[in-house]
């Protein structure tokens, strides 16, 4: 039963180290390092925003915040600020960074890729209003449309 398993996970092993060799394992690993100072930032700015100003958190009820924070909204709007720059951006960054590192890949211009990445996302969320304008969709941008963005 032993060898059974040793031989099971060698061969998971080979599956695994075969694909991150390819070239869109490596592309997206590139494109998540460079996104992730944003999505934490606005990951611990959601958080302190949530935990700390808003009157129903648990937090705020248990050492009574509310009578201590008297520009509490002031404080409020900042994270929020911070939480929509940075979550409201990624699935944008997400395309931009996929398109550079796949024109890396293939050893051509990084630039002219990654602003071309960037637009064609941007197009995709525009949408036709019924009477016969366009509107822009802001929902693709964050954090909902990340995946859509590779």
């Amino acid at each position: 039963m032993n060898v059974k398993k040793q031989s099971i996970m060698m061969r998971l092993a080979q599956h695994f180290n075969r694909f991150q060799s390819a070239a869109v394992y490596q592309i997206m690993q590139r494109s998540l390092t460079l996104l992730f100072p944003f999505v934490l930032i606005g990951s611990i700015s959601q958080l302190i925003q949530l935990a700390l100003f808003n009157r129903n958190s648990f937090v705020v009820n248990v050492f009574h915040l509310s009578n201590w924070l008297s520009k509490r909204n002031i404080f409020q709007m900042m994270f929020d600020s911070i939480t929509s720059l940075t979550l409201g951006i990624v699935a944008g960054l997400a395309a931009m960074c996929a398109a550079r590192y796949t024109a890396k890949h293939y050893k051509r211009d990084e630039q002219l890729a990654s602003i071309t990445g960037l637009i064609a996302y941007l197009i995709l969320a525009l949408r036709l209003t019924p009477n016969e304008g366009l509107s822009f969709n802001s929902q693709m941008l964050g954090m909902g449309a990340y995946f859509l963005a590779y």
